[in-house]
């Protein structure tokens, strides 16, 4: 399949505008987060997120990375990647979930910061 330069730079502009946005939003987030807590409650909500991103792997295994690279050599079953690709996560999300509570629940955390790994 032939890709035009053109979809090519626009797809790449998009995905640049959508990661800034992204990275935008996180720090307008962390920006009011950290006007509102207390530096302990702020330190435990830290500590929640870098809890729950290290989990966070299990859930992908960079089956979103493998989808977008066949699509893009590819995209005559895209519908069928995404299916197998959702199929497999799904089971992982999951187990990954299930790893994650054990973890915590058996570390023996306070209440907080149980809460806050919850709500991350």
């Amino acid at each position: 399949m032939e890709h035009s330069t053109g979809k090519i730079v626009k797809n790449t502009i998009v995905f640049t505008i959508a990661l800034l946005m992204q990275k935008a939003i996180a720090f307008v987030n962390f920006l009011f987060l950290s006007s509102r807590l207390s530096p302990e409650t702020l330190g435990a909500y830290i500590w929640a997120l870098s809890f729950t991103t290290m989990f966070s792997i299990g859930a992908d295994l960079g089956l979103s990375f493998i989808m977008m690279r066949d699509v893009a050599k590819d995209d005559r079953d895209d519908e069928g990647y995404f299916q197998n690709i959702l199929g497999l996560k799904l089971p992982l999300v999951l187990l990954t979930l299930t790893v994650c509570l054990i973890t915590l629940f058996a570390t023996k955390h306070d209440s907080q910061t149980i809460a806050l790994v919850l709500v991350a």
